[in-house]
Order: C-alpha cells, then sequence, then structure tokens
C-alpha cells in the first residue's frame, strides 16, 4: 500500500519551563521517547501511527508528565490539539 499524505501533523515535544526561585530551566520533553509501556519510537514510524494509536500515546504522555511533575495540568497548558490538520506543513497530494 502506498503512503498518503493526509494533511494532518502531530506535535511530537512539549517544553516545560519550571521557575524555581527566580530560575528558569527549560525542559522539552518528546511524546517519541520511552514512557510506561510504550516503547521509543521515531519520527518516520510515528507518522505513520493511526490518529487512534496517536491519541492513545498522547493521552498516556499527558498522564505520565502529570506524574512526572507534580502540579503540571499538561491539559491547561497545550492550547493546540497535537493532531490537526496543517495543508501548508503537510499538503494532501
Amino acid at each position: 500500500m502506498a503512503e498518503v499524505n493526509t494533511g494532518i501533523a502531530f506535535f511530537t515535544e512539549i517544553e516545560i519551563v519550571k521557575d524555581v526561585n527566580g530560575t528558569e530551566t527549560t525542559i522539552t520533553e518528546s511524546v517519541l521517547q520511552a514512557f510506561g509501556t510504550f516503547a521509543e519510537i521515531s519520527t518516520a514510524d510515528f507518522a505513520l501511527l493511526s490518529a487512534t494509536a496517536a491519541t492513545e500515546r498522547y493521552a498516556a504522555f499527558e498522564t505520565f508528565l502529570n506524574n512526572k511533575y507534580p502540579g503540571l495540568d499538561i491539559s491547561n497548558i497545550v492550547t493546540n490539539a497535537p493532531i490537526a490538520e496543517d495543508l501548508l506543513l503537510c499538503p494532501t497530494t
């Protein structure tokens, strides 16, 4: 089966800025990394996931981050959906 560009973009990273006593530290976490029961995955393999499989991974990633960083609520921080149509970044063919 041939691959088809669907025009759908998936985010892969989130930056978390921690402020401890006035000192900011930026931490980058990736949905591609191994976490919980999910193995590390390449960008190419991630792009081939179904929307359902990607959504499942995102939900587990959100739970992982909320547990790793107490007081963090990803759902209140991330304003854009992790899966979105982006015809400029991912033009359909």
